[in-house]
């Protein structure tokens, strides 16, 4: 690699990664994820989940066998469907069981619903969720995108649960008193 994209990331991770101490121990840590996506995105999923202490435990990849790399074999978790039917998912998140959080397109959410964990749709098509502002997916920014999505849909959880609010995440400083003038 060469030195000048080794700064390049060493400059990203520099100013991604303290944004990310408090709401790893506290959101993801342990969660159990399952994932429906693309073969190429999937391999990123896996890899970003795993990164942010998640443990993926089903994931089904849209697309044909050939396209389904190596790198992405290995990242898997043991129920790894490939160019399966949407009923072979549901069966296997049947035996999964309840997960913390599911990323999926529209048909994920279609075949499973809401059944065993709160959704974030992710991927083509996807008719929830919709772009109006620039909103990358892909690199340094594009995961921090992702992450941001998925902690708000995990919280979003905790708060319907009637959870504590995080221990961990940074307090907002007092608001300055009012100067009064007469």
């Amino acid at each position: 690699m060469s030195a000048l994209a080794e700064r390049f990331i060493d400059r990203e991770l520099a100013r991604l990664v303290p944004r990310l101490q408090w709401v790893i121990p506290e959101v993801f840590l342990n969660r159990r994820v399952a994932l429906m996506a693309d073969p190429h995105l999937m391999t990123g999923l896996l890899e970003l989940t795993r990164e942010l202490g998640m443990r993926p435990v089903n994931a089904a990849v849209i697309g044909r066998e050939e396209h389904v790399a190596a790198e992405l074999r290995q990242l898997a978790p043991p129920a790894l469907h490939i160019e399966s039917h949407e009923r072979e998912w549901l069966r296997s998140m049947e035996q999964t069981g309840e997960v913390d959080l599911v990323i999926a397109n529209n048909l994920g959410w279609q075949t499973i619903g809401d059944a065993f964990g709160p959704v974030l749709e992710l991927g083509f098509p996807s008719y929830f969720t919709h772009a109006l502002a620039i909103r990358p997916i892909l690199g340094f920014e594009g995961a921090l995108q992702q992450i941001e999505r998925m902690a708000d849909k995990l919280l979003e959880q905790r708060k319907v649960a009637g959870k504590r609010r995080p221990t961990a995440a940074p307090l907002a400083p007092p608001a300055p008193p009012l100067a009064l003038t007469g």
